[in-house]
């Protein structure tokens, strides 16, 4: 259908300049189109958030924390209902710190923990709790991971520890 756009990946990340970096190196590196010949015509930026469209890649910002990913989170989707997208893989870019984990060593989640190491996420919708489990897609991670390996990159897959 040609009213349906083509996003595949939905990539969000904390600061405007990490996402902005991101979009340039997969502008370059995917597209194969020199940095100085490409420009962001279908970027957005406001206050809160920056994203960047890179061919099928939409890279967005989203602050620091749960309420601003949260927020931002249901602005990505309301985007994505209205260019009527679908199959979007959706994956969060970012640092953490890691036990017995080398500098600059790639991290592929498996499933985040809560604090009492538990692998949900709970919140509430309309005032009833919700429990929602944190796993990963085990096909994605291990692409993840191969695409590493790949290209040189130390890694692996691990449990991470959800801060709130």
């Amino acid at each position: 259908n040609k009213d349906r756009h083509h996003n595949e990946f939905v990539l969000v990340g904390g600061t405007r300049e990490r996402m902005e970096t991101l979009a340039r190196h997969l502008a370059t590196s995917i597209l194969g189109r020199a940095e100085e010949d490409f420009s962001f015509d279908h970027s957005f930026q406001n206050s809160r958030y920056s994203g960047y469209l890179v061919g099928p890649i939409f890279c967005v910002n989203h602050g620091i924390g749960n309420p601003s990913l949260s927020v931002a989170l249901h602005e990505i989707f309301r985007l994505l209902y209205r260019a009527r997208c679908s199959d979007v893989t959706l994956i969060r870019i970012g640092t953490c710190g890691g036990i017995g984990v080398d500098v600059n060593t790639v991290m592929v989640t498996s499933e985040a923990l809560t604090v009492g190491f538990e692998p949900y996420y709970n919140t509430s919708s309309l005032g009833q709790p919700l429990r929602l489990p944190t796993g990963s897609c085990r096909l994605g991670r291990r692409s993840s991971s191969v695409q590493g390996r790949q290209l040189y990159v130390p890694g692996g897959q691990r449990q991470n520890l959800l801060c709130r």
